[in-house]
């Protein structure tokens, strides 16, 4: 059996799957941190080359040195110090880096929850795509996307967040393995073949606990089907986990999108996918125009819309901001009108009302988002939000840690940090601010707003020098310096 976990000092790396925890609180370091500090603690006390080390963490790519020097500060400042006062990894001159422990760090078994996981847990893994041609792959995640959104809907159920189970997409998993990580009882894989207007659908249920396959089944349906198909797997893993199912939003209007309709909506969330620069934005919204422009009240082409706007407003891309707000607050009362249950619209409008100054209004939009799919993560985010805008900071804190419970590897994890270290600043608690911070720092060195808030409870703690630092840092982040003054508020 593989080694699973690495113990050094109260660390503990588990080598599987990237994470790292001190006295058993997980302690984000990224992906590239993980593979980096995984090579040195495989040659304990031995120098490693930088280019070993490159190799390690970008295997087959040539990436400037300073990505290195980067990622080594960035696992400095995580670790903190040694027993010997100085640093974990030290620079060997002409060489590049050692890990400072004596011996090989020892294995120890990772220890499953007494408890065991929650009974209606599960994580739905991204679908595998059949097809031969790769531009399908978007159409490939939004059968993932729709099965992790229905099946949320089970009475009882702790479903994992997309996001998380997404950065398992293109590896090889296996079930046990990503069933302790997550504490999840159940996995759901599948894969999709997708032919002109005809989609195969495989999907098999498995026990993660004990790798067993509790069922499988073939779904062959027009595309116009799709959601009537969502509908009858979750029905049937509903039944195979003896699970009442909660039917909310999932009778939509007409229930058979124009198909082209459909498609257009589905790439425009691909594009949303790929990231939040103003180039995916620009290329999600075309998508979404064009969906609208043959299906004028298609609700989830309409959030989508909303979406981009919002995520315009989050990267301070927006220089007319209240016009932007309003853009998106109408386009999500069209959706509304249409499908006053859709939890997605309910959680866009809370950060719409937030951001415009009713933190009152967000809370109660992000409640009932949270009524509508309780496994949401980004609804308990939008309300922690909503509730340290009304003053709240401790409700605000306890809606992020629960965002973390559900999602524990999303890519906006950096963003829940920062709002818990926001709210113990806020709360006058200085040093629990600047190590939620520090987290989201390390966890996303070009989030510049944490680095400003360390900067803040830095500086309440006395430790001027480093206060300065991340202000620096912050400051040094691409485009800071390019936003006018009344958008960096």
């Amino acid at each position: 059996m593989p080694v699973e976990r690495l113990a050094f000092g109260s660390f503990r790396l588990n080598l599987e799957s990237g994470t790292l925890s001190r006295d058993g609180e997980l302690v984000p370091i990224g992906q590239k941190g993980a593979l980096i500090l995984g090579a040195l603690l495989r040659s304990p006390g031995e120098a490693l080359t930088k280019a070993q080390l490159m190799e390690a963490a970008w295997p087959g790519l040539a990436v400037e040195e300073s990505n290195l020097s980067v990622q080594i500060a960035s696992l400095r400042k995580v670790l903190g110090p040694a027993p010997d006062g100085g640093d974990w990894i030290v620079t060997v001159p002409r060489v590049g880096y050692r890990l400072v422990v004596q011996r090989k760090p020892a294995a120890i078994p990772i220890s499953p929850d007494s408890a065991g996981p929650p009974r209606l847990s599960l994580v739905v893994l991204p679908f595998a795509n059949l097809g031969s041609d790769p531009e399908q792959e978007y159409f490939v995640d939004g059968v993932t996307d729709g099965l992790t959104t229905d099946l949320s809907r089970i009475t009882g159920s702790f479903v994992i967040a997309r996001s998380t189970a997404f950065t398992f997409k293109g590896k090889a998993f296996d079930a046990k393995t990503i069933g302790r990580e997550l504490n999840v009882r159940y996995a759901i894989q599948g894969s999709v073949q997708r032919a002109g207007n005809r989609m195969r659908v495989n999907v098999h249920l498995i026990d993660a606990v004990t790798g067993a396959h509790l069922w499988a089944e073939q779904f062959d349906r027009p595309v116009a089907d799709f959601f009537e198909m969502l509908d009858e797997i979750v029905v049937r893993v509903s039944g195979q986990l003896h699970a009442t199912l909660v039917i909310a939003e999932a009778r939509r209007v007409g229930k058979s999108p124009n198909p082209e309709a459909f498609d257009l909506y589905l790439q425009g969330v691909a594009w949303l996918h790929k990231g939040q620069t103003s180039t995916c934005l620009q290329r999600a919204r075309s998508f979404f125009a064009r969906a609208l422009a043959i299906e004028p009240d298609n609700v989830e082409a309409l959030i989508g819309c909303a979406a981009a706007d919002i995520f315009e407003l989050i990267r301070f891309d927006a220089s007319e901001r209240l016009t932007v707000l309003a853009a998106a607050e109408a386009s999500l009362s069209r959706a509304l009108s249409g499908a006053p249950d859709s939890a997605g619209a309910h959680y866009f409008q809370s950060l719409v009302k937030s951001f415009s100054n009713r933190p009152e209004q967000g809370v109660a939009e992000a409640e009932r988002a949270l009524e509508l799919a309780r496994n949401m993560p980004q609804a308990l985010s939008a309300k922690a939000a909503a509730k340290l805008f009304a003053g709240f900071a401790n409700e605000a804190i306890e809606c992020h840690l629960q965002a973390l419970r559900l999602s524990p590897r999303d890519p906006s994890a950096h963003t829940w940090m920062y709002g818990i270290g926001a709210a113990k600043l806020h709360l006058g608690d200085y040093e629990d601010a600047a190590k939620w911070l520090s987290q989201s720092v390390v966890a996303n060195p070009n989030f510049s707003i944490a680095h400003f808030f360390l900067a803040a409870a830095l500086g309440q703690l006395g430790r001027i020098k480093e206060a300065r630092a991340e202000a620096q840092a912050g400051l040094a982040q691409p485009g800071v310096h390019d936003q006018p003054v009344s958008r960096r508020r």
